[in-house]
């Protein structure tokens, strides 16, 4: 009887200290899954900015090709107009178009980058929270979805690198008219990927107020905002004057 007290008395003991020790385990092992799964992250993260660049790289390439050969086909062009000024406006206007897409397009990078930054920074809080033991998978559906829209921007900005923006000369007469219309295909095309940065900046922070229902809200704070800012920091109007 004694021996049997003394075995049960034992196992009270050994049984706390087994299930102590799965627990850790299992511990462990999370916090190797979650290390790995950030690492995995961070890899593909890079591994879209530096497929990034390098299209944006030889865009700008095929680009610069493009845009001589059609400013040379305009200078041609212009040889028909009389007023000297008219023709030096013109060739003037359709220079600055070009460098206004060049610099919004270095906006828009910078900006890409800084919801790549913004997003990862929510999602490594969300992976402290749910390995805390919250429930996250709101969360994660949330990010997921701004990932998907940072894509569409990251694409939206890849293509317009792409364009290439010449005034086409109809005659004398129309140059006004001529003009007018390349201004105004270049500001609806930044325009329309100025909306889907905006629109990812705002799944971004959508994501964060669903993360700041499951944990602090004073504990993340990614500077979303910067966005706006930058993608907005300079008028991409062409005007000058003819």
């Amino acid at each position: 009887m004694k021996i049997i007290v003394a075995t049960i008395l034992g196992l009270l003991f050994i049984l706390p200290t087994y299930a102590a020790d799965v627990d850790r385990q299992s511990f462990k092992e999370e916090r190797q899954r979650i290390n790995q799964q950030r690492q995995e992250q961070m890899a593909e993260l890079r591994k879209k900015s530096e497929e990034f660049k390098a299209s944006l790289s030889q865009k700008r390439n095929e680009v610069k090709d493009i845009y001589k050969q059609n400013k040379e086909e305009l200078r041609a062009k212009l040889t028909e107009i009389k007023d000297t000024k008219k023709r030096e406006a013109v060739e003037r206007i359709n220079d600055n178009i070009a460098k206004v897409n060049s610099l919004a397009i270095i906006r828009f990078e910078k900006a890409l980058g800084l919801l790549d930054s913004a997003i990862q920074k929510v999602t490594d809080k969300t992976n402290k929270a749910g390995d805390s033991g919250k429930d996250v998978s709101s969360v994660l559906t949330a990010i997921e979805k701004a990932r998907i829209s940072i894509n569409s921007a990251r694409l939206a900005v890849s293509e317009q690198a792409g364009k290439v923006y010449t005034i086409t000369i109809t005659n004398e007469n129309g140059l006004g008219k001529d003009v007018s219309r390349v201004r105004q295909e270049l500001h609806t095309d930044l325009s329309l990927v100025k909306d889907k940065i905006h629109e990812a900046n705002k799944e971004i922070k959508l994501s964060l107020n669903s993360l700041r229902l499951v944990i602090d809200p004073k504990s993340i704070e990614p500077k979303t905002k910067d966005v706006d800012a930058i993608t907005n920091s300079s008028n991409d109007d062409s005007s000058e004057d003819e």
